[in-house]
């Protein structure tokens, strides 16, 4: 029995020996090893730098970089654009000439139903509106195989842009043009909302006096531009040198007064009255009681397509318009239909001249400053 005890108490010291020898042994210090590339399948190296980088924040760069290549690098169009598109930047441009917009059709005045056509005839036929600060600057940016047009403006007359109140709230007339070309623009945005309104003073322009601030910031802020037509719509052909520059410079202080700081930098001659040569420069540029002007464009009445600023014959002091009128428009549209060869094309890249090959003598290289110059020949036309 005794021993029996002993042999409990035996066991039993060693069952409480080997649980304290546990708890009080210390932990291991050696570090977990580290999985290599090779247990892992990755191909980034130990403690490299690179595993750190955030992989959205590297694909964000990588996407970057790639933006500015393709803005670095322009499209080229290829054998089989070019001969597809055939673009000639040394074509003919129409800028198209409007006086009023109303609810009759007579040789100063277009029918707003006819005004629409004009617009849905242009988009039909591949024509895309740009500015006439555009053409100055020589920046056409429209998309390849289209053709440029520039819609100017005159007088700034009533239905040239009218808002209406329709329960207390003021809308923009869908009859007048501004309301037109908005209501096109948004059934087609690549037709965008581009044009010169060559407004006069001596009377409200666009008439609502009350309304007329917010008429000019509209046409402002939707991309359009304003240019000179006189303060009174003065024939400039028989006016001295005082007259031009009072009616020139009052023009652009009146301008300012609606939109501080703005450059009109574009004449319409009223009457296309050209002064004689003693008297020309002025239209130019002058001053008078402490504001100064400067036209960079002098538009005419005279109805013809004006030629690209590419083209040797390219002039900023007589640029052709032809009259939005169903004779003058039927007129250039047959005229381009029956010599496509002499339309602008565009090639879609701001950055290029691409031309015909056999055209190149006509380039008029002191325009074209720092953009790059393409020819190209179709196939078998050597």
């Amino acid at each position: 029995m005794n021993k029996k005890i002993l042999l409990v108490f035996i066991l039993s010291l060693a069952i409480i020996l080997s649980l304290w020898a546990g708890c009080t042994s210390s932990p291991s210090t050696s570090p977990t090893p580290k999985p290599s590339p090779e247990d892992t399948g990755s191909d980034i190296e130990k403690e490299s730098p690179e595993a750190l980088k955030d992989p959205e924040a590297e694909d964000e760069k990588q996407n970057e970089k790639e933006e500015e290549r393709e803005d670095k690098d322009p499209p080229y169009l290829t054998q089989e654009e070019l001969e597809k598109i055939q673009p000639n930047e040394l074509g003919e441009i129409m800028i198209l000439m409007y006086h009023e917009i109303g609810d009759r059709e007579d040789t100063w005045e277009r029918h707003y139903d006819n005004f629409k056509k004009d617009l849905e005839r242009l988009y039909e036929k591949g024509y895309r509106p740009i500015n006439l600060n555009d053409l100055i600057d020589n920046n056409i940016d429209i998309e390849a195989g289209h053709t440029p047009v520039v819609l100017t403006f005159d007088d700034s007359t009533a239905g040239q842009f009218r808002y209406l109140e329709e329960k207390e709230e003021l809308i923009i007339d869908p009859h007048c043009a501004v309301g037109i070309m908005k209501d096109f623009n948004e059934k087609n945005p690549d037709f965008e909302m581009k044009g010169t309104f060559y407004t006069i003073y001596s009377a409200p322009p666009f008439r609502q006096g009350n309304l007329v601030q917010e008429k000019m910031d509209f046409i402002i802020d939707k991309g359009m531009e304003i240019g000179n037509h006189t303060y009174n719509h003065v024939n400039l052909a028989s006016a001295d040198t005082k007259t031009m520059e009072k009616e020139l410079a009052r023009h652009v202080k009146k301008t300012r007064e609606y939109l501080p700081g703005y450059q009109v930098r574009s004449l319409a001659l009223p009457y296309g009255g050209i002064p004689s040569a003693p008297e020309e420069p002025y239209l130019y540029s002058g001053e008078y009681q402490g504001t100064s002007y400067k036209n960079e464009a002098i538009l005419l009445v005279g109805s013809n397509p004006a030629p690209s600023p590419h083209h040797k014959n390219f002039n900023l002091n007589r640029l052709p318009r032809i009259r939005g009128s169903q004779e003058q428009l039927d007129q250039w549209f047959d005229y381009f239909e029956r010599y496509p060869e002499r339309r602008y094309v565009s090639d879609g890249n701001p950055d290029t001249v691409t031309i015909p090959e056999n055209l190149k003598e006509n380039l008029k290289k002191e325009n074209i400053k720092e953009k790059e110059i393409r020819t190209y020949s179709l196939t078998g036309s050597d």
